[in-house]
């Protein structure tokens, strides 16, 4: 690996005396190795001034102590000393959606400031639906060809992409005490029980191993905590994952005829829905005391929705406890702290939503799932919930168009595997169930109710896991970063740019 001045003498000049700085991470295994490309190259740092100045630093994100690589070290001590931070370090993540937040998570334990970067992607892999939600599309050709003439249209895209603002978000997963987690090891490609240490998990993850329980000579994990970029669900859209890592392949064509198959298996198999396994969501808006006494606590929990029809709401429920009193007001309004985005306007006697039946529910952060599916969009004419009361109706909730960076999450029920499949080739399956700031929390019947399955199939950004006896999943805001949105027309716009450049 070396360092290369590639400056070339062009009839297009930029006109401006500023370098950008572009630091390059890349997953070589990414797209079936095909990533490998950028790392093959032979050079780790390179500078151009064609299309704009740039240098460009090339590091393998695998090598390295984690919190302690060399290229994020290397970002840290560039962003520490920018006074100007209109125009931003770039970091640009060459690989699938786990290679994003394997930058993120790198870039927060490396004590780097968020305000002075952006972050892109050039996509590798079989779904990419965070770099489809950005209109990113894969490079198919190699980027060093003709003198970096591919590459060089990469530059130019990120220089004139969108900035704009995501959420990332933090899912925690609770199990009972005597419960556990299994997940597909990558390397045997068999279910393994998930330990403090990540045993089970033999490649980099996006998750982190808290409290566990002593089992014998093992250290079974009953919480964990994942940092969540594009969705989370649970139901059977989970299950065909499972099935899927069992038998993933570096081929990114047969590993789509995989998953086809394992969809079309786990429609013929029974599967808990998790209608029958859920027992409520709710939101919780606790919120601290303005007054000189910090004993005083206000806890406010709404219910989103139930899965028993009969059950009574605990909405607005506020619990104020101070010592050893506790004055608890069930009024039903809805107060200005706790009213957010589709949160429904409880009935004149005081019934929560009901989930209707559902195979799958689907948190969204991106208006893209699975290859490209704008589900939430899809299925606006659509509700997942219903009211008790004739008083009410899903059209009276109010639903507005899916944002990335507005701090909201959208939820959407699909009522069977056939209708996640279908929804492919006939839009609008899905079903609009809430959206909300959160934090969320998703709670579980126990084992003396009368839920049929103690076993949830769960996927966060395609990281798919069971869980046995769960308790419930806290889905909470973790914080933003800002992203490269590529320009719908920027395709005309490159080839016109370097019309005068490329070689013969």
């Amino acid at each position: 690996m070396g360092s290369v001045d590639l400056s070339p003498g062009s009839s297009f000049r930029s006109g401006t005396s500023v370098t950008y700085t572009i630091f390059l991470f890349v997953n070589p295994t990414s797209g079936g190795n095909k990533a490998s490309v950028f790392t093959k190259s032979g050079m780790d740092m390179f500078r151009i001034s064609n299309p704009v100045p740039a240098s460009v630093h090339i590091y393998d994100i695998r090598q390295g102590e984690t919190g302690k690589k060399e290229g994020f070290i290397r970002v840290r001590e560039i962003t520490s000393n920018m006074t100007d931070s209109s125009i931003p370090l770039y970091i640009i993540a060459a690989g699938g959606d786990g290679t994003v937040m394997w930058c993120v998570d790198e870039l927060e334990k490396t004590d780097v400031d968020f305000d002075k970067l952006v972050i892109g992607v050039i996509p590798f892999g079989t779904g990419n639906d965070f770099s489809r939600a950005l209109n990113w599309m894969t490079v198919l050709d190699n980027p060093f060809d003709n003198g970096l003439y591919r590459f060089r249209q990469l530059i130019n895209d990120w220089i004139n992409a969108d900035i704009i603002e995501h959420d990332i978000w933090s899912v925690k997963a609770v199990v009972d005490s005597y419960g556990c987690f299994y997940k597909v090891d990558s390397y045997s490609r068999k279910k393994k029980v998930v330990n403090k240490q990540g045993r089970a998990n033999t490649r980099q993850s996006n998750h982190e191993f808290s409290k566990g329980v002593d089992r014998g000579s093992n250290t079974i994990a009953t919480e964990l905590t994942f940092r969540m970029s594009n969705y989370f669900s649970v139901g059977i859209e989970s299950r065909i994952g499972i099935g899927f890592d069992r038998y993933r392949t570096k081929n990114a064509f047969l590993n789509k005829m995989r998953y086809a198959l394992e969809g079309v298996k786990n429609t013929f198999r029974h599967t808990t829905p998790v209608y029958d396994i859920i027992d409520k969501c709710t939101v919780n808006t606790s919120n601290a005391n303005d007054d000189d006494d910090s004993s005083l606590v206000i806890s406010s929990e709404e219910v989103l929705f139930v899965t028993d029809r009969c059950a009574r709401s605990k909405s607005n429920s506020c619990a104020c406890s101070k010592g050893n009193e506790e004055f608890v007001d069930t009024h039903n309004s809805i107060s200005e702290h706790s009213q957010t985005l589709g949160h429904y306007q409880n009935s004149v006697d005081n019934i929560s939503p009901t989930l209707m039946p559902c195979a799958s529910l689907i948190f969204i952060n991106i208006p893209s799932f699975a290859s490209g599916n704008d589900i939430w969009r899809y299925c606006k004419g659509n509700y997942g919930i219903r009211f008790k009361s004739r008083h009410d109706s899903a059209e009276h909730v109010i639903f507005e168009q899916q944002k990335m960076g507005d701090e909201i999450i959208e939820c959407v029920s699909f009522p069977s595997a056939v209708a996640i499949g279908l929804e492919i080739a006939i839009k609008g399956m899905g079903r609009r169930v809430f959206q909300n700031k959160g934090p969320v929390r998703l709670h579980f019947k126990q084992k003396n109710s009368l839920a049929t399955g103690r076993k949830v199939y769960f996927q966060v950004d395609g990281e798919f896991l069971i869980a046995y006896h769960p308790l419930y999943f806290d889905v909470s805001h973790s914080r933003k970063i800002r992203v490269l949105q590529a320009k719908t027309d920027r395709a005309l716009h490159s080839a016109t740019l370097f019309n005068n450049f490329r070689p013969n």
